[in-house]
């Protein structure tokens, strides 16, 4: 004997049983999941190796950084800010934010007058400051990201 079943407009078989078509989409659905977190998982992957080869160069990524700059061209200016963005990573992880920072500094106060490379840099959340002063607490200096304070500062304290 044929059994009848109707679907609501839930997808789900009238009695409460998901319909052969809602099971498929949820296993598409799992299948989509398990896809877009092997993909980050990757991404990740890469990015740990980049940033353990980047570490091993010493100096010359930020060398590279300088005469990407220098090119004054958007691509460069793109290609930098990545570059800035690992290297910043990099010195989180040993410790090392303020050096980072004081480099940044040198970089704000050089090209304070290249709008698109600045506008990558904010975009990219990197705390560039014309001048010493913001690195050493001072959060009435002139920096470039508004609310930024340096590691130590606190906040809500403002200074």
């Amino acid at each position: 004997m044929l059994e009848f079943h109707s679907e609501d407009e839930n997808g789900e078989e009238w009695g409460g049983r998901p319909s052969l078509a809602a099971l498929r989409e949820a296993a598409q659905q799992r299948d989509l999941e398990r896809q877009q977190a092997r993909r980050g998982q990757e991404a990740q992957s890469q990015r740990e190796c980049r940033l353990a080869m980047l570490s091993d160069r010493g100096e010359q990524p930020w060398a590279e950084v300088a005469d990407l700059i220098a090119a004054k061209k958007p691509s460069s200016y793109g290609a930098a800010v990545r570059l800035l963005v690992d290297l910043a990573e990099i010195s989180r992880r040993r410790d090392r934010t303020m050096e980072f920072a004081e480099r940044l500094t040198g970089l704000g106060s050089t090209h304070h007058r290249e709008p698109r490379l600045i506008e990558r840099l904010k975009a990219a959340d990197l705390p560039i400051c014309r001048d010493r002063t913001a690195l050493e607490g001072d959060i009435s200096a002139p920096c470039f990201f508004e609310g930024f304070f340096p590691p130590g500062v606190d906040r809500a304290a403002g200074g």
